[in-house]
């Protein structure tokens, strides 16, 4: 669970950002920090940015090694007059191990695009800080218990963690690549629904799972009696695949010269025969509705947006709940029901349905879902003139007598967090 965070220079957010996310815990629940972090705002005021500052900060502490080639720059931009001046980012989170008992890790980060200038990692078993990796720039210290390394390839463009993850020595650096972690922002955009047949396979991985989505599908009330897979011959996969290509060859029929008609023809050819020499596996996805009491089966691309949107949504979440991961998602409420996305926030903030802490850290533009939410759940993003992102939360306002039992959708409404379309 992300316990505390702070970001500075990084896209529309120029000052140093702090958000703390265990204050304000119910004592009667035993998370670490909140187990659902809302952010909401008026439209390009940097709710976005946050959340693609938590996923930079997590992949390239994790993955940055072996997903950035040499040379290349880090995917990211500082905030357009401090371009010359590095960002910087501090985080702490929680895991849980194997003997179900939390251990709290520190992870700063300082860099431009091009290097790191310096990254810290700590852990604290028993509350006590303890070095693991201290870094400036390519010079390392590494923790009285830990296992030095060589580090002559490790690059100016990657973090040390994940370039230590190749070591199995390096536990505490794994344990940090293991931890379940998922988010729809990519560093060129939202992802789009990712609905592929593999989530339907890890559903039907056995009866129980199946059935339990199969109730949540009812519940949504998408009209989805049940689901399965059923895989394709090889004959028929290269039949689809060169009838797609005929199809795509005939679209450029208007446009053909004598020349480009042989190329073509030569082409076709070519993979014609590539195809029959390779093995091609396929499954097919099919669901069943109920259409005048019978039971038809129909394609994924015959199913809504919001339906295949819900059931990658569902397959990460299943992933998250079990192993206490954390999910970031930005515009939540995109192509799914309010009531829906409402059910979904209340199994994170329910310790018997998310009994390892499991963590939703999500954007919003719907104020019906701040209903779901406490002050210290609840955050604001807000642009002003000169084009900076200010965050802060609900909780904030010291000044609002009785906050907790307030309205908090009401006095959004009514203008008293800001963070509005200030012309409307």
């Amino acid at each position: 669970m992300i316990k505390y965070f702070t970001v500075e220079n990084y896209y529309s957010i120029k000052n140093e950002s702090i958000l703390v996310f265990d204050e304000g815990l119910s004592q009667d629940v035993g998370y670490s920090a909140q187990p659902v972090i809302g952010f909401a705002g008026a439209n390009a005021s940097g709710k976005t940015n946050i959340l693609k500052a938590l996923s930079f900060v997590m992949w390239f502490m994790r993955d940055s090694f072996l997903e950035i080639k040499i040379n290349e720059k880090m995917p990211f931009e500082p905030f357009y007059s401090t371009k010359h001046l590095p960002t910087r980012f501090q985080l702490i989170f929680s895991i849980t191990n194997g003997e179900n008992k939390r251990i709290d890790y520190e992870y700063k980060l300082t860099l431009t695009t091009e290097q790191v200038l310096s990254e810290e990692l700590y852990y604290y078993p028993d509350g006590i800080e303890t070095l693991v990796y201290a870094r400036q720039a390519q010079t390392v210290e590494f923790g009285p218990q830990v296992n030095p390394i060589p580090t002559q390839d490790l690059r100016q463009n990657c973090a040390l963690v994940s370039f230590a993850t190749q070591f199995a020595s390096q536990e505490m650096a794994i344990t940090c690549k293991n931890y379940e972690f998922y988010s729809n922002l990519t560093f060129k955009g939202i992802l789009g629904s990712e609905f592929q047949p593999e989530i339907l396979s890890s559903f039907l991985k056995d009866e129980k799972t199946y059935q339990e989505v199969r109730e949540l599908l009812k519940i949504a009330d998408m009209g989805i009696e049940g689901f399965y897979l059923k895989k394709q011959t090889k004959e028929s996969v290269k039949k689809g695949v060169k009838e797609n290509l005929q199809a795509t060859l005939e679209k450029f029929e208007p446009f053909e010269t004598n020349n480009t008609k042989g190329l073509f023809s030569q082409l076709f050819g070519v993979f014609d025969g590539f195809l029959d020499q390779v093995d091609i596996e396929s499954q097919l996805a099919f669901f069943k509705h109920k259409i005048d009491g019978e039971l038809v089966d129909f394609k994924p691309d015959a199913e809504s947006d919001g339906t295949r949107k819900f059931l990658a949504i569902l397959y990460h979440i299943l992933n998250a709940l079990p192993k206490g991961g954390l999910f970031i998602i930005d515009e939540i409420e995109s192509e799914l029901h309010q009531n829906l996305v409402a059910y979904l926030i209340g199994w994170f903030q329910n310790e018997a349905r998310n009994p390892k802490g499991a963590q939703l850290i999500f954007s919003f533009h719907n104020s019906y879902l701040m209903k779901f939410l406490t002050p210290e759940q609840l955050y604001f993003a807000e642009k002003n003139d000169d084009g900076q992102t200010a965050l802060f939360a609900a909780a904030d306002f010291e000044d609002i007598q009785d906050l907790h039992a307030k309205n908090l959708e009401k006095l959004y409404r009514i203008g008293r967090f800001g963070a509005t379309p200030r012309g409307l």
